[in-house]
């Protein structure tokens, strides 16, 4: 799961991110399954999901892929559609704001 930052919250809990696996039947794994610890040949590729249903473009699988799996949750997903939920006051003069920071990878690497 990505997003674990301070700006976490209800309207973030159901937007928990993660690379899914494509099963050689066609399936996606789930939001429990660590696709860098499965066997060789497990996937035949990956895609970014969401907890919410959200899913991006698959991607091959490499080590490269999954990265740009998490950055395309993020950019495409997160930022755009969630972002603007958390950015509020949680109270009088403590708006919630979300970086970079707040996320377990490195969202500007490529």
């Amino acid at each position: 799961m990505f997003f674990i930052g301070a700006g976490a919250d209800a309207m973030t809990d159901e937007h928990a991110g993660y690379v899914a696996g494509r099963y050689l039947d066609g399936s996606a794994s789930d939001i429990w399954t660590d696709v860098t610890r499965c066997a060789e040949g497990t996937f035949i590729g990956y895609h970014p999901a969401c907890e919410c249903g959200w899913t991006g473009t698959e991607q091959p699988r490499t080590e490269a892929a999954y990265r740009q799996c998490q950055r395309d949750w993020a950019t495409q997903h997160f930022v755009p559609e969630v972002l603007p939920l958390v950015r509020r006051p949680v109270s009088v003069g403590a708006p919630t704001t979300v970086s970079s920071n707040d996320f377990d990878f490195d969202l500007h690497q490529h």
